[in-house]
């Protein structure tokens, strides 16, 4: 006999409720609950809270998804039983705690992050004896060329190097027969025969104190002061090899700012570019006559008088730049002080 019979549709408000608390004691699921009164689910759920019922999470699914309770079994992450079925990370981890899985899948889920943790440090432990072993291997041989040497050598200074000792061989190898024959390879040619990047094979050789066969090239960083200028010579009316003759630094670093700065107009050189146009007025005012002054900058007489007749313009023009680069309003020569 049914100890819980089911009320109809337009039944009494009391056997609804009762019906729902039993229900949910059973724990039936919400949609067999809407499914036997013949009510949506909001109803039913209108009905718990004004009843004081307390709706568990888990009755909400209905349907329980096995391939994804096996991911969760698997103890994968949020992202990844999201991604294998169709859910976002949050709607997985509202599904493992409606379902009361959560304790079961984080327990699954720090046991496989243990088990990973475990396996790299395995494998770790497996590379260094490998490692040692080709050392040892080696040190234990009689006849050792410069190039084993040196392949040790570096091994011993640096374990961790993704660089095997096959490698490093060759390299030796390959830089010795190289200095034998007489022939200079640069760090690139070497890197390109050996398969690894030129920086790299640079520091190799510097570990062991390995002198390149050519210069070492060393970097110079533009300094701070002067980048700040080339920055606030962005919208300055004047070339980049102007800019850069008056804050005294090559054409490419201040084209190298400018790109990174964006988009910037071109300027289009007067007949006399301002870097010729300060020494003019700077030896002018030296005292220098216009043919000494021609023989100083080795330019033609015709273009340190044009020079002259537009000073006011040009000249001005130049002052004001100088005010903008160097930062200071009390610039009023077309030259630097």
């Amino acid at each position: 006999m049914n100890m819980n019979p089911r009320p109809r549709k337009y039944g009494k408000r009391k056997d609804r409720v009762s019906y729902i608390r039993n229900s949910i004691v059973c724990e039936k699921s919400l949609d067999d609950i809407a499914r036997d009164l013949l009510l949506k689910q909001f109803t039913i759920i209108r009905y718990a809270r004004e009843a004081h019922i307390k709706i568990p999470g888990c009755i909400y699914y209905s349907r329980r998804r096995p391939e994804i309770d096996a991911l969760v079994e698997q103890g994968l992450s949020l992202n990844q039983i999201g991604a294998a079925g169709g859910y976002t990370r949050e709607r997985a981890r509202q599904y493992i705690h409606a379902t009361n899985q959560y304790k079961c899948w984080k327990e699954k889920r720090r046991n496989l992050k243990e088990m990973k943790k475990t396996d790299e440090q395995r494998k770790k432990l497996l590379r260094q004896l490998v490692s040692l072993l080709e050392l040892r291997i080696l040190e234990l041989s009689e006849q050792r060329s410069w190039a084993d040497k040196k392949a040790v050598e570096y091994k011993r200074l640096k374990p961790r190097t993704p660089c095997s000792l096959d490698y490093l061989t060759t390299l030796f190898k390959t830089y010795e027969e190289a200095e034998t024959k007489g022939i200079k390879l640069s760090l690139h040619r070497l890197g390109v025969i050996i398969g690894i990047r030129s920086t790299l094979v640079g520091r190799i050789l510097e570990s062991v104190h390995v002198k390149p066969m050519y210069r070492k090239i060393s970097r110079t960083i533009t300094p701070k002061e002067k980048r700040e200028m080339i920055e606030r010579g962005f919208h300055i009316p004047l070339t980049n090899v102007d800019i850069g003759y008056f804050i005294g630094v090559p054409r490419y670093i201040v084209s190298h700012v400018f790109t990174k700065m964006g988009h910037r107009c071109n300027i289009h050189g007067e007949q006399v570019s301002c870097r010729v146009a300060s020494q003019i007025y700077e030896c002018l005012d030296l005292g220098f006559t216009t043919q000494e002054t021609c023989e100083l900058l080795d330019t033609r007489e015709k273009i340190v008088d044009y020079v002259k007749e537009v000073r006011n313009i040009l000249g001005g023009r130049i002052i004001t730049a100088l005010q903008v680069l160097l930062n200071n309003k009390n610039i009023n020569t077309p030259y630097l002080p």
